[in-house]
């Protein structure tokens, strides 16, 4: 089974259309205000099962991502199904690791 929408996303929520993508747009990535390294995504046109995000190390330094279908505090407020990527620092900083800006590929699966 091959994902139904796929594309590498840059770090400030852009798509990246010169590397390969499907089933996704500028319009379906929403980088809410004040959520650094939250990211939604929506109006994908299909129901997604299945999400995944993985850093990329072609357009940022690296970064540890992770997704997740529904709402999250970040994507508060956007219509449509939300999937929620959140990028992070490889390295704690003091003891903590808070989000960053970070690009990421970005792989969504379904059923119909």
């Amino acid at each position: 089974m091959t994902p139904r929408a796929f594309g590498l996303v840059r770090w400030d929520g852009v798509l990246i259309e010169d590397r390969p993508f499907a089933g996704l747009t500028a319009q379906n990535i929403v980088s809410p205000a004040d959520t650094q390294g939250v990211y939604c995504i929506l109006g994908l046109g299909f129901d997604p099962v299945t999400v995944n995000a993985s850093c990329s190390l072609i357009l940022s330094s690296p970064t540890l991502a992770y997704a997740s279908l529904g709402a999250g505090s970040g994507c508060e407020g956007v219509e449509g199904t939300q999937i929620t990527v959140r990028t992070f620092l490889p390295q704690p900083i003091n003891g903590s690791n808070p989000p960053t800006d970070g690009s990421f590929d970005l792989q969504i699966w379904s059923y119909n």
